[in-house]
């Protein structure tokens, strides 16, 4: 090979491999990864943990049950006299049946005994409507009491034995807090007791129609909320 080939020839090497060169580097670059973009969360954007979010919520409500809990026990102190009583308090609000909402207590009793004379137990959910939050504002409180059952029928059975199906009563008072002097007195009676089983078990006690849900209200509203 003369020397004019072989410098051509050699030419021609350089010429690939800087193209071949080129051709990588120009592959590389197009696949070089790009990092993704990183978020870096402002100090407001810190999410508190969910434990701490929980036990967070969990003190407030505890706090909030034992702060009305606390509430609670004093005004059925307060108000006990009234139903227990007729005793009046005389921070309390005076009733005058004019139109609107008069605050009141529902207060409640099971069937007292030598051993348990009545104490009547203030019932939250049925005064979330009706209550104030102080002493001067209520005028009003509801006296409920269980008294004995009425008997509907007695199932009698092949071994002498009978169950007694019974429909529950409640005595309900209505008492201007201040005054202590009765607004109404009523007797409130349970729903049909069910009917006699056709067998009898061995435990088998009576079988109670209980005061449906509602039924106080009905005696009462009509001088809580006045048209």
């Amino acid at each position: 090979m003369s020397s004019l080939q072989q410098r051509t020839s050699a030419d021609w090497v350089k010429r690939v491999l800087a193209a071949l060169s080129a051709t990588v580097f120009v592959g590389c670059s197009q696949g070089v990864a790009v990092a993704p973009e990183t978020y870096v969360p402002r100090a407001t954007d810190t999410p508190k943990s969910t434990a701490t979010a929980t036990a967070t919520a969990t003190a407030t409500a505890t706090a909030t049950a034992t702060s009305q809990d606390a509430w609670l026990q004093e005004m059925e102190a307060t108000f006990q006299s009234v139903c227990t009583g007729g005793t009046g308090v005389d921070e309390a609000a005076t009733y005058v049946p004019t139109s609107g909402l008069h605050p009141a207590f529902f207060m409640y009793a099971t069937h007292p005994s030598d051993d348990a004379p009545a104490y009547y137990t203030i019932q939250p959910y049925l005064n979330d409507k009706y209550w104030a939050d102080s002493v001067g504002e209520i005028e009003l409180i509801v006296c409920q009491i269980e008294i004995d059952s009425a008997v509907v029928e007695l199932c009698r059975y092949t071994d002498g034995t009978g169950i007694a199906r019974v429909r529950d009563r409640l005595q309900v008072t209505l008492v201007e807090a201040k005054t202590g002097e009765q607004v109404i007195d009523d007797v409130v009676l349970g729903r049909d007791p069910a009917d006699c089983p056709s067998a009898k078990s061995g435990g088998s006690r009576a079988i109670h129609g209980t005061v449906r849900g509602g039924a106080v209200d009905d005696v009462v509203l009509p001088y809580i909320v006045v048209e």
